[in-house]
């Protein structure tokens, strides 16, 4: 949670973004519980945790074709 203090400390207006909003939606379909706008640190590490999701997402339209070829996507992010 200290990523997402630093955050919303150097950026106040994040938890009511739009991308960070999002994230609270889907966060409510998840679980049924979206993080209120009275915790901003549970709204950004929402938003946080679904942008993590996309780390080893290759680009679109450069999805690797073999097995071999994903294993080398993924190691070249490393």
């Amino acid at each position: 949670m200290e990523h997402t203090k630093f955050l919303h400390d150097k950026f106040p207006d994040l938890n009511k973004s739009r991308d960070v909003q999002a994230a609270a939606l889907r966060a409510k379909r998840k679980t049924g519980e979206e993080p209120p706008l009275s915790k901003p640190d549970a709204r950004i590490s929402e938003y946080l945790e679904y942008m993590a999701a996309f780390k080893d997402v290759p680009p679109e339209g450069m999805e690797p074709k073999s097995r071999e070829q994903r294993e080398a996507f993924k190691k070249k992010d490393s």
